[in-house]
């Protein structure tokens, strides 16, 4: 049967059965470099850890306990709990925070250098496009979404949805006024618009050539760098490169358009792991794209990517060692169990509430906040720029005086721009955190 296989079938029974392979070999090996025990022993000496606490950590636990273990950072709950392995572990999720901002920096970079090179602030957002689908329906289209159109045209694996299943419009949202109120819709369109090839150059033609260069730079970026930062860890969990499209877009379907499963609730548990990015395509799928602004589609897609490059590994570490157990004739423990045992069920929730909470995108914000700062924000030459900071400041440096020597201080009008831009730089270079405070996320 393996004769009669295209290279392509071939490559994926490769893959499956490598991935099996190093899935079973690597059980109980642990990725992280500074921690040298395998899974099951690091669990043992954890428990072991937990067991027997540490000599300052009544004063803390007694705090915990009159204030409640919500009211504490992560790395003082994971102190307080005694083991040093898991503090560890939690430390190396933390440290996953700095590879993400470092990778979502380069990626701002880049779409700030092909907005400049194809002149992308001279391009009129404000525009409509009419346009027929195949099937005779007629809308109208942003440039954002013929630009997303463009880009699935690219993509052969979306060919099949537009020719078959056509696109359908994202949830909208309107805003009208009633009596001085401002009230809020919903648009819920389900019409589908198909495109055939003739349909698929139009919306081409619709473009520019500097507009179709953009978006074919833009996906790339996609194909290239976000894909080799997926393949840096699949390689490691699997042993396979994940992502290996030539062309690479996300899609989104409709699930309008598939078949109604009533056992599915939608409480299956999201994970960074498993998204659907790291999952073969459907051959032969052609269900309805649900249509998005490219620039959201791209930016979310960099975002889930530069988290599932920074958090996978390190999560993937903290659950073997937390979820292990050994069951022996009148000797049966747990990681967990020994944790409830000597800190109650609080503690238990407080971990797995943060470590889901980190699986499934909750970092620095949420996605949508997180695209919209990434796409319109211009870099300020310093905090000083911000009129929001400007305005707080007197108050802030009267407090702070309090505690330091003014002649730290320096006056916004006095400050050397150019100075403060290269220490800045090399603030973020060294403190990675330093970049998440640009962005203004508020966990600094």
């Amino acid at each position: 049967k393996v004769k009669d296989m295209t290279s392509a079938q071939a490559r994926e029974l490769y893959d499956a059965i490598t991935e099996v392979i190093t899935t079973v070999s690597d059980a109980n090996e642990l990725f992280a470099e500074n921690i040298k025990q395998e899974a099951e022993e690091a669990a043992n000496a954890a428990i072991m850890q937990i067991g027997k606490g540490k000599g300052r950590t009544a004063k803390i636990i007694d705090s915990i306990k009159k204030f409640g273990w919500s009211n504490f950072k992560p790395i003082y709950v994971f102190r307080a709990i005694g083991s040093d392995i898991l503090t560890r572990l939690y430390e190396n999720i933390r440290a996953g925070e700095d590879t993400w901002i470092r990778n979502f920096n380069k990626a701002e970079e880049f779409i700030h250098e092909q907005k400049k090179k194809y002149g992308f602030k001279e391009w009129d957002f404000k525009k409509t496009y009419e346009f027929t689908g195949r099937n005779g329906n007629k809308c109208n289209l942003t440039l954002e979404q013929v630009m997303s159109l463009y880009a699935y045209s690219l993509r052969e694996q979306a060919q099949e949805h537009l020719n078959v299943g056509g696109f359908i419009f994202k949830n909208g949202i309107k805003e009208e006024k009633k009596k001085g109120i401002t009230v809020k819709y919903v648009i819920e369109d389900k019409t589908t618009y198909n495109l055939g090839l003739e349909e698929m150059t139009e919306i081409a033609n619709m473009l520019t050539d500097e507009q179709r260069e953009y978006v074919k730079a833009m996906l790339k970026y996609l194909s290239s760098d976000m894909a080799e930062l997926g393949n840096d860890v699949s390689m490691k969990l699997y042993g396979v490169r994940l992502f290996r499209e030539k062309v690479y877009f996300p899609i989104k379907t409709s699930n309008y358009f598939l078949h109604f499963n009533a056992e599915d609730n939608g409480k299956a548990e999201i994970q960074l792991k498993n998204n659907g990015m790291t999952k073969e395509t459907t051959p032969n799928a052609n269900n309805p794209i649900v249509l998005d602004d490219f620039s959201n589609v791209w930016a979310s897609h960099v975002n889930t990517m530069c988290c599932y490059n920074a958090f996978v590994l390190p999560l993937e570490d903290f659950k073997k060692v937390y979820g292990a157990y050994n069951v022996n004739e009148g000797n049966s423990n747990s990681v967990r169990g020994t944790i409830e045992t000597k800190y109650g069920s609080a503690a238990v929730n407080y971990i797995e509430t943060l470590i889901r909470d980190i699986n499934g995108g909750n970092i620095a914000g949420g996605m949508n906040e997180l695209s919209g700062k990434m796409l319109s924000r211009m870099k300020k030459g310093a905090v000083f720029a911000s009129a929001s900071v400007t305005i707080q400041q007197p108050s802030a440096i009267a407090r702070a005086m309090a505690y330091i020597n003014p002649k730290y201080f320096i006056n916004a009008q006095s400050l050397n721009f150019a100075k403060h831009n290269r220490e800045w730089a090399e603030l973020k270079k060294y403190a990675p955190v330093a970049a998440i405070k640009e962005f203004g996320f508020f966990d600094t």
